[in-house]
């Protein structure tokens, strides 16, 4: 009995529905707006249904719409939280959408850091709450509102409620001085619904392995369910389970007669409609595909060997081979499981498509591409867990920085700096444009990390990413893949898994260079475990936050895969005018004392290289060093102090790191390595306040005086022991020979 040929040609497909039946309304998105309590705050109470705040009063003139809005004004003298959020919580849906909303206007709002919080002018957040009302994770933050505006809708991206939630928590927000007017506020839960496609509604089907498609607006994995029961109960309904991509065909033959089917998103809590087709093939008929499973490759010998293998429910009777478009069937070996080619003359470098297509005796088809990359004389970079990256085996603590044009490569080269990025392409920047970018940074001496365009990513485009590794992974001047930078945000999810599979794909085409991640949300870090060599954790803020969050990362992704850390050189308190700021460069913050406190803490907690974000790209969106003179020339210093500790940041040998408490309120962050010809110890001030600390080491016994580095001092050592006095933030490097 003949089956058929191609899958998605399928056989006898008619489309006239029985007497009666009506295909269901597909609706791919529905919007809800949830009852948030006296959202106009038009209530006798103006505040009722919202926290306290000394700050708010209910303000009758010119509302937004009805008799009344909220008003806060935080006082130019303020430094800390008071009064600077109105919030209320709404019972929420996890793996549902949200976006909150509210309308607001603002008089003389200037932008201050309060309670060490960044400004964020007028603006509405949104966060998550637990089941019992604890704060679970961050959400997002809308444009903020500064200086003088009239009232315009201000509104978060849609985000997802993460595993774990039961509320939404609405911030109405003032994290500025001056006065904001907030009313109408909203809270809108967002449906997507799956829509199904193939097999049609209504339609009779004679294949007993039918292909099933469907659609939904993000990437998930699906659970497709089919029963002859429209109630689909438990025994009656076979299951095809975490279905990655939006097709799947049941494992085993479906029988003659009426099928329902449906498609549930468990994750993201999103069904679809109830189709009906008509089966009409008998089991034994052979309708089932056979499998080809793909083998991309990196190309390390001039005539290395390639095997693809395949399976079949009966078995494959047909294989052929088109490698590069050109039919090359005739050189390769089909066994029973597998087909092995070798070519007839040695591969030439970059990208190769290799397409094997199998056939039953049945007729039925499969097809699938392997990626095969030839790199010879491409040097080899491993991340180390200490020290750096390796090149060709050799450790390099290496420096790099975020945001650098092409035109600013001269001046990170010139400044010390040994490595750079820009977000072309992570957005759609060419290959083209990347392969220029990376020839500026090698005649200037230094490297550059490049990403993939997230678009194509999210859309798990593997001839993408195979096109973009084949193309660059030869350049000398690539240091690293950027695979992606915070793939658990919401307005650009990847689920893990995806991004687990990409991270394969890069590894099995290029195994010479490391890949990046970095993930926002730390209670997230966890599911992205093996999709990264090296994971960057993001410690932008004060010295004790760089600590405390470098060592909450380490925790989460284990003690054994190398991480480093992101410090910041741009100014978290003042925006740039991109967001509504006039920004002073005289108060620029970070200060010189604070990027070398910062750079030294990670590096005392065991950071393998370091980076800075960001140098600003020609953006004007924050002020970063880039535009201040002072705080440039001392980041630079920061830079040549630390390239001169590489002989010891660099060697393999164990480090010891310990804290010592020399005042209440006061820690000093510790870290010595013993190399054959001396030994060092860094010392950093987490805190903005002096102290004095003796300090105990027993690299120090035995010797009379310690060298200061890069302070053209000495001080004694007695017994094993040292003392010395700490300027706020201030970092000692001793050296001892």
């Amino acid at each position: 009995m003949g089956g058929k040929v191609v899958k998605t040609l399928v056989l006898f497909v008619l489309l006239a529905c029985r007497a009666g039946a009506q295909e269901p309304v597909q609706v791919p998105t529905e919007t809800r707006d949830l009852p948030v309590i006296n959202a106009g705050f038009e209530a006798a109470n103006p505040l009722q249904g919202w926290s306290a705040n000394p700050r708010a009063v209910a303000d009758p003139e010119a509302p937004h719409s009805g008799r009344q809005s909220v008003r806060v004004t935080i006082p130019p003298e303020q430094t800390d939280m008071t009064g600077v959020y109105l919030t209320q919580q709404v019972p929420v849906l996890e793996g549902q959408l949200y976006q909150a909303e509210a309308w607001i206007k603002t008089k003389g709002v200037v932008a201050k850091e309060l309670g060490e919080r960044f400004s964020t002018g007028g603006t509405v957040i949104l966060e998550w709450l637990d089941k019992k009302g604890e704060w679970l994770a961050a959400g997002a933050y809308a444009d903020g509102s500064y200086g003088d505006t009239d009232w315009r809708r201000v509104a978060t991206g849609t985000i997802r409620a993460p595993k774990g939630a039961g509320f939404a928590q609405i911030f109405l927000a003032l994290r500025a001085t001056g006065t904001a007017w907030f009313d109408d506020v909203k809270l809108t839960e967002v449906r997507r619904h799956v829509i199904l496609r193939q097999p049609p509604f209504g339609a009779t089907v004679a294949d007993n392995t039918p292909r099933f498609q469907w659609e939904y607006a993000e990437r998930a994995d699906a659970n497709l369910e089919l029963s002859p029961d429209p109630n689909f109960p438990r025994g009656k309904t076979v299951t095809v389970a975490r279905v990655p991509h939006s097709e799947a065909s049941p494992r085993r033959p479906l029988a003659p007669g009426r099928w329902y089917w449906r498609v549930r998103l468990a994750d993201d809590d999103a069904d679809s409609v109830v189709w009906y087709f008509d089966q009409t093939a008998p089991v034994t008929q052979d309708c089932t595909e056979p499998t080809v499973t793909p083998a991309h490759a990196y190309l390390a010998q001039p005539r290395q060997p390639v095997t693809v293998k395949f399976a079949d429910n009966v078995r494959v009777t047909r294989v052929t081979l088109t490698l590069d478009g050109r039919d090359v069937t005739a050189g390769a070996r089909v066994g029973r499981t597998s087909v092995r080619y070798v070519p007839e003359r040695d591969w030439e470098p970059g990208l190769h498509r290799l397409v094997v297509e199998v056939a039953d005796a049945a007729g039925n088809q499969a097809a699938c591409t392997s990626f095969l990359n030839r790199m010879p004389g491409v040097m080899r970079k491993e991340w180390l867990r200490q020290g750096g990256i390796a090149h060709a085996g050799k450790p390099r603590f290496l420096l790099g920085m975020y945001g650098v044009r092409k035109e600013d490569i001269a001046e990170m080269a010139a400044a010390g700096y040994d490595f750079v990025h820009a977000y072309n392409w992570d957005g759609p920047g060419s290959n083209e444009s990347a392969l220029e970018y990376l020839d500026e940074a090698h005649r200037h001496g230094i490297q550059a990390f490049i990403g993939f365009d997230r678009a194509r990513l999210r859309a798990w485009d593997e001839a993408f990413v195979a096109e973009r590794v084949a193309a660059l992974g030869r350049h000398p001047a690539l240091l690293a893949w950027y695979l992606f930078d915070e793939p658990d945000l919401g307005h650009q999810y990847v689920p893990p898994d995806q991004l687990r599979a990409l991270y394969r794909l890069i590894k099995a085409l290029d195994p010479n260079h490391p890949v990046i991640v970095t993930v926002a949300q730390s209670h997230l870090v966890k599911e992205y475990h093996h999709s990264y060599d090296v994971y960057w954790s993001m410690d932008y803020g004060t010295t004790a936050h760089v600590a405390t969050n470098y060592d909450r990362h380490r925790a989460l992704i284990g003690p054994r895969v190398p991480q480093m850390s992101i410090v910041h050189c741009y100014d978290q308190k003042q925006p740039g005018p991109n967001r509504g700021g006039n920004p002073d460069p005289a108060k620029f913050e970070p200060g010189p004392a604070m990027l070398r406190a910062n750079a030294f803490m990670a590096i005392a907690h065991g950071s393998s290289g370091l980076c800075w974000w960001w140098w600003g790209q020609g953006s004007d969106a924050f002020l970063t060093v880039a535009k201040v003179p002072t705080a440039w020339a001392a980041l630079k210093e920061t830079v040549r102090q630390i390239k001169e500790l590489r002989p010891v940041l660099e060697a393999q040998r164990p480090a010891r790191q310990w804290v010592e408490k020399p005042a209440e309120g006061v820690e000093i962050h510790l870290w010595e390595r013993k190399l054959p010809d001396r030994a060092v110890i860094i010392a950093v001030n987490r805190d903005p306040k002096p102290c004095d600390l003796t300090l105990r080491s027993s690299l120090l016994r035995g010797r009379a005086r310690a060298t200061v580095l890069f302070e053209e001092r000495t001080v004694p050592v007695r017994d094993g022991r040292l003392s010395d006095h700490f300027a706020p933030l201030d970092v000692h490097v001793y050296e001892v020979r």
